[in-house]
């Protein structure tokens, strides 16, 4: 009878442990919120290169670069999270949209040169358009921002969880020689991150 009683306590201690870590591990489930607001000044800026038309917008920091395809400016932008992070959700809202027609084409980005003739090659980077996108009556790209998740070592050799945000604040449609584009956004990440060493952080860079 003893030993039956002493198994019933055993297991009743186990069960309310298990009870114990769920609320604490639901209590420490917290999701947050990291927003990211992005201003760009005026409107985008064009000038004549190559038979075609280059934009410039002020406040991006890249451009779409593949080859063949409409080479439009776009803002980058890099998160850090450690490695346990869990990315919820992103979210990007525009404001403050505009529309041009332009007089021309925009120019697509050149065909990669290869590493072993990037010292000595001298001519000019070949031009060929995606016909797929350039004979097209949807904007490019599709949509306004996207995103990508990867893991890999920071600056400082910490296993990171790191988010790539790609806002695209010009779309571009080249049948109509048409452009829309926005100066505002709001982008918001929803997460879960327990921090490297146990400690939280918002570490983006």
């Amino acid at each position: 009878m003893r030993k039956i009683l002493l198994s019933l306590i055993i297991v009743g201690i186990l069960i309310l442990s298990g009870f114990g870590a769920a609320d604490f591990l639901e209590h420490n489930s917290k999701i947050e919120k990291r927003i990211e607001m992005v201003t760009l000044s005026g409107k985008p800026l064009t000038s004549e290169k190559d038979g075609y038309l280059s934009l410039e917008f002020v406040g991006t920091n890249s451009f779409l670069d593949e080859a063949g395809k409409p080479m439009l400016p776009i803002y980058r932008k890099t998160f850090e999270f450690s490695r346990g992070a869990e990315i919820k959700g992103v979210t990007c809202e525009i404001s403050n949209i505009g529309e041009e027609v332009i007089n021309g084409k925009i120019i697509p980005a050149p065909e990669p040169i290869p590493l072993t003739f990037s010292n000595s090659y001298k001519g000019k980077p070949k031009l060929t358009e995606n016909k797929e996108i350039y004979q097209s009556d949807s904007f490019y790209p599709e949509n306004w921002y996207d995103y990508k998740i990867k893991c890999g070592l920071n600056n400082i050799g910490e296993q990171t969880t790191f988010l790539i945000v790609n806002f695209y604040p010009i779309r571009y449609k080249p049948l109509d020689n048409k452009l829309i584009y926005v100066t505002d956004a709001k982008i918001q990440i929803n997460y879960e991150d327990p921090g490297f060493n146990g400690f939280k952080t918002g570490i983006d860079s």
